[in-house]
Order: C-alpha cells, then sequence, then structure tokens
C-alpha cells in the first residue's frame, strides 16, 4: 500500500526499553557434592534455572548441569556454595520441546539428581519489522530455544481485554512469533503501545495500531466501488468514514472477506482517502491515508493492424493485466465523457496484445493507455489529428452502453477536469492510477506572507529554515512567529505568524525591534530583538534531534567499537562506534518522528529498537548482544590411546574473537576429552602441553560455529626408547639371574623360582616405551624411572642369591639332589600402571601396602611351618625384602616407587611358593 501522510501519522508512545538482567554465576574450587536431605531441586527463575543442593552435601570441584535433548553446562565453584545459578539460553537449542525436560545435575561425573524442568526461552527482534499475514501478525524473534515449529505460546497483550494467542513458526535460521487475536472484538487504547509479552517473561513494547494501519489498504474497483480492506475485519458491522478533497463518506458497512466496501464514484475517483473504522465505539485505526498511485507517461505506438500497442519501455511485462484504452479525441470533446474499452490481456516485453478481444485500434490515431496491475504505465499514442477520432471496437460496445466482447463494461465516466493535461502530444507527465481513473495531483501552496502593518514602510524579511541534521533547508513545516517590541507593537498588531514551505518564506514588517521565534514540532531557534529597519534576511537553525544507545553484552558489560547504526522511515542511516562506556550517539534530521538504533558485531547476535523521538530529551536506548557461541571436545591422545589429566588451551586466530574472551583452559578428563562451552564462534589453535623431552606434540586448527559441536584430537607421539646402556644392563641382569641356578651338587628349582620374578621385572622395563600415555601424566623422567628399575632388579638378583646361599637353605637344596628337576615359574606378573600409580604417591604412601603385604606373608610363614620341614626358603627371602623396603631413601619418589614395585613381586612369590607342589615337596624334605 501507499505510504502515510505523514502529517496524519501518530507518533510512537513510549519508546522500547531493553532491560538487562546480568546473571553472575558464583563458582568456587571446593563445590558440593552429593545430597541426601532430599532438598535437591530445579527451579525456574525468569531466565534462570537455579540448581539448589542439599544442606548434607560434600565437598566437590565441579558441578554439571545437563539437558535431555539439550546442552551441558559446567559450574566451576570456588566457595561452599549450594546455589548455582545458570541462564536458560546455555542450556536450551532451537526447534526441539523443551517445556517439560530432564535436567541432570552430577558431581565430577556422578549423577546426584534429576528432575523435570522449563527450558523455553524467546527473545524478541525488532518489533518494527512486524507485518501481518493470513490474519496473524508476525513479530521477529532474535532467539527462540526450547520451542518446536508451530508450537504454541502462552501471550498477554496490554490493553486487550479478549484472548491472545500465538505459535512459534521457523523459515531457515529465522523464527517468529504468529499471534492471533480476537478480531471481532479487539480493543486496544489509541496512541499507547502496548506490551506484548510471552511466559518466559520475555516483553517487547510494540505500537499494535501502527502494524494495524499500516495493513490497511484502500483500493477503488471497477463500477465506481471504494475497497478499504485491514486483516482484522471480522464479520459484523463497522462504522466506517472516509474523506477526499471533495466528498465524505460516514457510515455502517458490514464486512465481508476482510473488507468493507462503499460504492460511491466520486470516493473511487478520488486521488487519496483518508480512512476510519470502528466497531462497537472503539477505533480499529484512525486517518489512515491514502494515495493513488503513480505512474510516469511514456510514447507509445500502434502495430500489427491496430492489435499490438508497442510501449517505449520494453521491460513491462505481465501474464494477464486489465488495460484501459480511451480515444484522445473523445476524451476532450464538449460532452464530457470518455469513450474506452477495457479488456484483460498479456503484455510481454513492452507489447500490450489485444489479438485475443475483438478491440482494434487505428495505426493512425491518438490515444491515451493505462496498463494496470502488478506494474502501472501510463502511454501515450500519438497519431495526426485525421484519425484520432478513429476507435474501432465490436457491436454492442461502449458507444451503445452495452459490455464489449469480452465481457468488459462498455462505458466509463470522467470528469474533464480530472484528465491528464498534456502540453504537446507524446509528453511526459506523472500521473495517478488507480482502478483504471486519469488523475491529476493539485498543488497546495504552503507559503503565505503576513499583510503590510500599518505603521511606517514595511521592509520584507526573508526567511530560511535550516535543518541542522542535514545543512540544507527543512522539508518539515516550520512556523516563524515575529512578535514586536515597543510602544508601536499594538498599534501595528505586534504579532505576525507564517508557515514556510520547503523552508522558506516571506514576511513585510514595520520598523522596530522584533523577536523571531521558529518551531517545528518539538525543535525551535530563537533570534531575539533584531532591529528591522530595512529588507533583511534571517537563517534559523533547528535541530539536530537527538538519540543515544548503550550496548552491553549478556552480562551487562559495556562493549566497545561495536557499530551502531541509525535508520530512519524512509532508509536513510547513519552508522557510528561506540566509545569505551559502550555509547553512541546520533543527531537526527527535524523530519524524523522515529528512528531504529541497531546494534551489529560479527561475533554477537544483534540487537535493535525503535524510538520515538520529538519529545524534548535525547532517549538513550539499551541494546543487548548476545555472544554467539559454540563448543568444541578436544581429545588428547599418545599414540593413539586418549589420556586424561592433561591441560588443554584454545587460543583465538581472529582478533575478534580476543576482544570477547576467546582463549580457554581446560584439562582432559578420564576419556582424554576437554570440553569446552560457550566459546565465542570463530578460529583456533588448540593445543596441548606435556612435561619432558619424550614427546611430539601439534596444534590444531578448528572453527567453532554457532549453537555446534566442533571436534578435534591432538595425538602426541612418546619418542622413547631404551639406550645401548640400558639394553646391556638388561642383558647382564639377566646373565646373574641364570647364574643363580648353575650350582652343582645341589638343588635349584626354588632360585630358579625366585629368578624368574626378577626377569617378569626386566620384562616390565622393556615394555615401558610403549607405556607412553602414562609417562604423559606421570612427574617423571623415563630415564630416571628406568634406571630406579635396573638398579633394583641388580639389588633383587643379589638379594636372592644371598638368601639362597644361607646354610640352612644350602643343606635344603642339597638334600633335594636327587629328586626331579622342577621349572616352576611365578605366576604374576608387574604391571606398569602400579608402578604408575606408585609415582604419584609420597614416601608413605607408597610403602602402606607394601608394610601390610609383608605382615600377611610373615603370617602366611608362620601358618605353615608346622606343616613343612622347612621355611627357610621364605623366611630368609621374606627377611631381605622387608630390609630392601626399610633402605630405601626418602628423598627420592622414583627410586622407592622403584623398590616397593619389585618388593611386592617378591613378597607375592614368596606367598605362592607354597602353592606350587613341586616346591612344597622340597620344603617337606627332612635335612640332617
Amino acid at each position: 500500500m501507499a505510504g502515510t501522510n505523514s502529517s496524519r501519522r501518530e507518533r510512537l508512545g513510549a519508546a522500547l526499553l531493553a532491560a538487562l538482567l546480568a546473571l553472575s554465576v558464583v563458582a568456587g574450587v571446593a563445590g558440593l557434592g552429593a545430597a541426601n536431605d532430599g532438598t535437591d531441586h530445579v527451579t525456574r527463575n525468569g531466565d534462570t534455572l537455579v540448581v539448589q543442593l542439599g544442606e548434607n552435601a560434600t565437598a566437590t570441584k565441579k558441578i554439571t548441569v545437563s539437558v535431555a535433548g539439550g546442552r551441558t553446562v559446567g559450574v566451576t565453584t570456588k566457595n561452599a556454595t549450594k546455589t548455582f545459578p545458570v541462564p536458560v539460553k546455555k542450556l536450551s537449542v532451537p526447534k526441539q520441546n523443551l517445556n517439560r525436560t530432564r535436567v541432570t545435575v552430577k558431581s565430577n561425573g556422578t549423577e546426584l539428581f534429576n528432575e523435570t524442568a522449563n527450558l523455553r526461552h524467546l527473545k524478541f527482534g525488532k518489533t518494527k519489522n512486524a507485518e501481518f499475514g493470513n490474519g496473524k501478525l508476525r513479530v521477529p524473534l532474535t532467539q527462540a530455544l526450547g520451542y518446536g515449529g508451530g508450537q504454541s505460546v502462552a501471550v498477554t497483550l496490554g490493553g486487550s481485554k479478549k484472548p491472545v494467542s500465538g505459535t512459534v513458526q521457523y523459515e531457515g535460521n529465522d523464527s517468529y512469533l504468529a499471534v492471533s487475536f480476537d478480531a471481532g472484538a479487539l480493543s486496544l487504547p489509541l496512541k499507547e503501545n502496548a506490551n506484548l509479552a510471552v511466559s518466559n517473561r520475555a516483553t517487547t513494547s510494540i505500537n499494535l495500531r501502527a502494524h494495524v494501519e499500516r495493513a490497511t489498504s484502500v483500493t477503488a474497483l471497477d463500477g465506481g466501488t471504494l475497497a478499504v480492506s485491514n486483516p482484522l475485519f471480522a464479520g459484523g458491522e463497522y462504522d466506517l468514514t472516509v474523506e477526499t478533497n471533495g466528498a465524505r463518506f460516514a457510515g455502517a458497512v458490514t464486512a465481508t472477506d476482510g473488507r468493507l466496501t462503499v460504492s460511491d464514484s466520486a470516493l473511487a475517483a478520488a486521488s487519496s482517502w483518508t480512512v476510519s473504522a470502528y466497531r462497537d465505539g472503539q477505533p480499529l485505526f484512525e486517518n489512515v491515508t491514502e494515495q493513488a498511485r503513480t505512474t510516469e507517461t511514456i510514447t507509445a505506438n500502434v502495430t500489427q493492424n491496430g492489435s499490438v500497442v508497442s510501449l517505449a519501455d520494453e521491460s513491462v511485462s505481465a501474464t494477464r493485466t486489465t488495460v484501459w484504452l480511451t480515444n484522445v479525441s473523445q476524451a476532450s470533446s464538449a460532452t464530457n465523457q470518455s469513450r474506452y474499452v477495457s479488456v484483460s490481456v498479456p503484455v510481454e516485453n513492452g507489447d500490450v496484445n489485444l489479438s485475443s478481444t475483438r478491440y482494434r485500434l487505428h495505426p493512425n490515431g491518438s490515444y491515451r493507455l493505462v496498463v494496470t496491475g502488478e506494474q502501472f504505465v501510463r502511454a501515450e499514442v500519438s497519431g495526426n489529428e485525421s484519425a484520432s477520432d478513429t476507435l474501432f471496437y465490436a457491436a454492442g460496445d461502449a458507444a451503445n452502453g452495452g459490455s464489449g466482447g469480452d465481457g468488459s463494461s462498455g462505458t466509463f465516466s470522467l470528469i474533464e477536469d480530472n484528465l491528464m493535461l498534456v502540453a504537446g502530444i507524446g509528453g511526459v507527465l506523472l500521473v495517478g492510477v488507480i482502478g483504471g481513473a486519469f488523475l491529476h495531483s493539485r498543488g497546495d501552496s504552503s507559503s503565505g506572507s503576513a499583510g503590510a502593518t500599518s505603521g511606517g514602510t514595511d521592509h520584507e524579511v526573508q526567511l530560511r529554515a535550516m535543518d541542522a541534521a542535514r545543512s540544507e533547508l527543512a522539508a518539515e513545516p516550520v512556523t516563524v512567529v515575529a512578535k514586536k517590541h515597543g510602544s508601536t507593537a499594538r498599534a501595528d498588531g505586534g504579532r505576525e505568524e507564517i508557515e514556510l514551505t520547503d523552508g522558506t518564506g516571506s514576511l513585510s514588517l514595520g520598523r522596530g525591534r522584533w523577536t523571531f521565534t521558529a518551531e517545528s514540532g518539538d525543535v525551535s531557534d530563537q533570534k531575539r530583538r533584531r532591529t528591522i529597519n530595512s529588507d533583511a534576511t534571517l537563517r534559523f537553525e533547528l535541530g539536530p534531534q537527538n538519540a543515544a544507545a548503550i550496548v552491553t553484552d549478556d552480562d551487562g558489560e559495556p562493549l566497545s567499537n561495536v557499530p551502531v547504526t541509525a535508520t530512519l522511515d524512509g532508509g536513510e542511516s547513519s552508522t557510528g562506534r561506540t566509545d569505551s562506556d559502550g555509547r553512541v550517539a546520533f543527531e537526527l534530521p527535524l523530519e524524523a518522528d522515529e528512528v531504529e538504533l541497531s546494534a551489529s558485531h560479527e561475533k554477537y547476535d544483534g540487537d535493535a529498537t525503535t524510538v520515538s523521538l520529538g519529545g524534548g530529551s535525547a532517549p538513550e536506548e539499551s541494546l543487548t548482544l548476545d555472544l554467539r557461541t559454540g563448543s568444541l571436545d578436544v581429545t588428547v591422545t599418545v599414540d593413539g590411546t586418549p589420556v586424561s589429566g592433561l591441560p588443554v588451551e584454545t587460543r583465538s586466530r581472529e582478533q575478534a574473537v580476543r576482544e570477547v574472551g576467546g582463549q580457554r583452559e581446560g584439562t582432559t578428563d578420564d576419556e582424554g576429552v576437554a570440553g569446552f562451552t560457550g566459546l565465542p564462534v570463530g578460529k583456533y589453535e588448540v593445543g596441548t602441553e606435556i612435561p619432558g623431552d619424550a614427546f611430539a606434540v601439534q596444534s590444531k586448527r578448528v572453527s567453532v560455529r554457532d549453537g555446534r559441536r566442533a571436534r578435534a584430537t591432538l595425538d602426541a607421539s612418546f619418542e622413547y626408547s631404551l639406550g645401548r646402556r640400558q639394553r646391556d644392563r638388561i642383558a647382564e641382569i639377566r646373565r646373574d639371574v641364570d647364574e643363580l641356578t648353575t650350582g652343582s651338587g645341589r638343588d635349584v628349582a626354588i632360585p630358579r623360582y625366585y629368578g624368574s620374578v626378577v626377569t617378569a621385572l626386566l620384562d616390565a622395563v622393556e615394555r615401558l616405551p610403549r607405556e607412553g600415555h602414562r609417562f604423559a601424566t606421570a612427574d617423571a623422567d623415563p630415564d630416571e624411572v628406568v634406571a630406579a628399575l635396573l638398579d633394583t632388579a641388580e639389588e633383587t638378583v643379589e638379594l636372592v642369591d644371598d638368601a639362597m646361599a644361607t646354610k640352612r637353605n644350602t643343606d635344603l637344596f642339597g638334600a633335594c639332589v636327587d629328586m626331579a628337576d622342577a621349572r616352576v615359574s611365578w605366576d604374576g606378573d608387574f604391571e606398569v600402571e602400579t608402578l604408575f600409580g606408585l609415582l604419584g604417591e609420597d614416601r608413605t604412601a607408597q610403602r602402606q601396602p607394601v608394610r601390610t603385604q609383608l605382615q600377611a606373608v610373615d603370617d602366611r610363614i608362620n601358618d605353615e611351618r608346622s606343616d613343612v620341614a622347612v621355611v627357610a626358603p621364605a623366611r630368609e627371602l621374606w627377611e631381605g625384602v622387608k630390609q630392601l623396603v626399610r633402605d630405601a631413601p626418602d628423598d627420592d619418589p622414583v627410586r622407592g616407587a622403584a623398590v616397593v614395585f619389585a618388593a611386592a613381586g617378591l613378597l607375592e612369590a614368596i606367598d605362592e611358593l607354597f602353592d606350587h607342589d613341586e616346591l612344597r615337596e622340597r620344603l617337606e624334605r627332612t635335612v640332617f
């Protein structure tokens, strides 16, 4: 529909104020653990989900809140708090119904409890861009989380006593709230904004009446009928008023198919209309002004034996269009009647094709042609005078008052004063076109001159009103009042007033001192006590009007260097950037009734609001930018094996990301994954650090996208192998083990058995180059660990050799020399996982398990003493192991771990000695 006359627009009411609630999560290192008093629960408080743990909760390091079908948020605590507020928008996701969804709360990976909660969240967008479609008002949303497409929303509308309902709709990446009204009884106060609110407390101020008025259209139909359409017209009667320059209608009209129609040729032929509609005494809209659409007059020619009119503009095309054709000569005749034809024909590449009708034009005639439809075109077909009265059409045509051959109406009366006045055939002229009527606009003179004053010679004072924001003459109406000072003021009248046209005008004023005041709306400028004694020129500076915005993030922190654009109704815009306090100001022209302030940043979801101007003060609006974030999971492996406890760092590769806090640190969990949530979208480089020189680590680049979870794997290689000296030592120790069985004249089954323990220890040493994933988090150098184990292995060989060489043992082995050779090995093994567990403990913790084991084996030896003849092979080695543990240094944790590791294997072998039948037979041999 055409634009609304600015002089009749209602100024917008109170501007939309975006209130920002700064949510801070009080987190702590020593948080809370599982509760058992039954008070655990989650509750919704506005746009925050409050997690409350029980009174008996124990200390923990981390709380995680996860949503079925949604996201997971981790809360690292700093104090012993038991209440954790989590923003709902960090948990919820779009296009899913999370009205009653399961929320699980965990502590250090262990579930504490789970409950259902409503995780729906809406945030309104630019309500200025709302529009009616299919009887519903589409209100843009910048965020729609936890709602499935088409899901209903509880909506309230301030000032309306009738039900309002809404549904969330999605179109690609855009979402909107489709609001339905009880159109038959909608009642809203005039000149006031109404608050539109949804269940999660999201509220926006919307000028619903402006949208109702914008959706109103006025159309002149065939047969002198005027139609007024509006999406909120329901059945029943409306009081309708229509005003034009020369006619007025007021009466009750019944709505049909969303429109009210009035049969009045004078109204239908007008160039503009001002329309109001009321129901039960309440206004639906008032003073909506609609202009007839205009088009440019172009030249055309009759071709193809009168069946085609070729327009100069070849871009005009339409599948079917209504064509009105008037004979120029007849239109200007004394009868004040215009003969015409009206047909619906195709137009292609500027050719109006009449071949499907019975109408033909004289190729040398003069005609006026109007093509209506999606494009409005006025064309002049020029011809010579002798052929100008030739207009051919079929019998029963318009000339006889019948209908045309295609069923079109045959006659149409048109007042001559409304015909276009063409200076010359083929001339170009702007005209109004509506439903086939040819209109002309009538100029109004808004400039004026005050009458001459009575006192003395009058002087001409030229007045110029400048729009300060544009440094040009004011386009808006400006009223100048001149007041005279002194004794002659009363005699001269003392006061003159003029309304300037396009910022200019003049007054004839008598001599004296005058004060001039120029006003446009709420903006004014004054020239005080100016002496007029000759012709003069006065220049007024009006404005500028001012508007300002403060831009913050969703935590309430001001954002600097953010571009903010101020856009006026006509599309004119200017852009400024926020200062360090997040503020930016604009100077606006006089004609601006309102301005849209919109902020955007590549890492944030933008925000906008519409501000009403003219209130006398500069409004400062709040704009909140929600950081666009995604998630990132980084898995760290060593030679393909996930490793827990490793640090991971995200480093931003973009300045824009660094500005909004894109650098994070995390630690891998039991599955080797470090998870990062709420990362600003952008490009990152992720890396890990592993102490020591034995690892080759590479960083990796990854992109984080809005609302998505990115994944990356960092695989480090353990570049460590046993050196030649280490391999030589292992070979030497193995030879020492073999020497335990080289003695002659004695049985070597038991020494060989104990030697297998040392061999197993050496096997564990040789496996260490494949245990890089364990060294990655161990506070130990691989060379130091290998050295400590080989030192312990050498001592263990000596320990076994010394224990087996005591008199009691040599006597026993000599007595058993005639027994069948037995090759029994220790059934156990040295698990390197146990070794790395010991490396992470202090000396006291290392020794505690082996002390317990010493006591248990001592008890076993004492218990077996009554069942066998000799326990010396067990007792002598037990004593040696005890001394080995006791002599281990307190200041060398690596050496201490190696000793305890080997001692545990030896003690297990001593205990197992009594379980092998071949070896037990030797212990039962009597020694004399």
